[in-house]
């Protein structure tokens, strides 16, 4: 499949669930060469993980590319915005999250690639989750949509397979990590076990924590030449929460 297994230790249930009622989204692509495609069980219950799909294409002359997906309250809006910067700037102000941020994983030469990323509902209602494609250049290459509606647990519904995945705290069994895009440093959240249904993020410049910095992107500004910086990740679910920080990253 092209992505790390150790992202996903803990959730073969639900994993494998996803072969009932699946709802695929429309592939997106920019004309170059690049398409984005997202598929999940449809009706995901409350409080059970359920997992998307991320697939399509990548040129590998395109140099690194991510993969960011967020989750944005139906209510809110009914399109996803073009970019994924405006889309993390509405999902971090409407009460939604960020669900995803990875490097390319490619399976081929031509680029092919396929990733797959549990999320829990908090809530019911419908949401939408907005998935895109970037490189360093560039802010979105490919972009997608999937549309779900969490239902309360108990009311039936395609989702299942996850039940009692959230007994068990996280644990964290591969560490954050940080790498450069042009002026951005970003955190990548590493691998978790036991389902986690939210990431919290910070940042330590000089062994010290910076105040305000929660996002999982971090701008370079001139005062963090020549400084080593940490990002830390917790990841939380219904069991409790458990923390991992990333080796230091020293800014040229």
């Amino acid at each position: 499949m092209g992505f790390h297994r150790t992202r996903f230790a803990g959730l073969s249930v639900a994993i494998g669930a996803i072969a009932v009622g699946v709802v695929a989204a429309p592939a997106g692509a920019d004309g170059n060469g690049y398409t984005l495609q997202m598929s999940a069980a449809s009706n995901p219950p409350v409080g059970q993980p359920f997992v998307i799909t991320a697939s399509g294409v990548s040129p590998p002359a395109g140099g690194v590319v991510y993969l960011d997906i967020y989750e944005i309250p139906a209510s809110v809006t009914t399109t996803c915005p073009a970019g994924y910067l405006d889309a993390g700037q509405l999902a971090g102000g409407s009460g939604g999250t960020d669900v995803a941020f990875y490097d390319r994983e490619t399976t081929d030469a031509a680029g092919n690639f396929s990733m797959q990323v549990a999320f829990t509902p908090k809530n019911p209602g419908g949401y939408l989750f907005c998935g895109y494609t970037d490189d360093e250049a560039t802010d979105t290459l490919a972009q997608a949509t999937l549309l779900e509606n969490a239902i309360s647990p108990g009311t039936g519904g395609g989702g299942g397979g996850g039940q009692g995945q959230g007994a068990v705290k996280p644990a964290n069994t591969a560490k954050p990590r940080v790498t450069r895009s042009g002026s951005e440093l970003r955190c990548i959240r590493g691998s978790w076990a036991n389902a986690p249904s939210h990431f919290a993020y910070h940042w330590v410049v000089g062994g010290k924590i910076k105040a305000g910095a929660t996002s999982s992107r971090l701008t370079v500004t001139h005062g963090l030449h020549g400084h080593k910086v940490q990002c830390g990740v917790k990841a939380s679910n219904a069991a409790g929460s458990s923390s991992a920080l990333s080796a230091s990253f020293k800014v040229h």
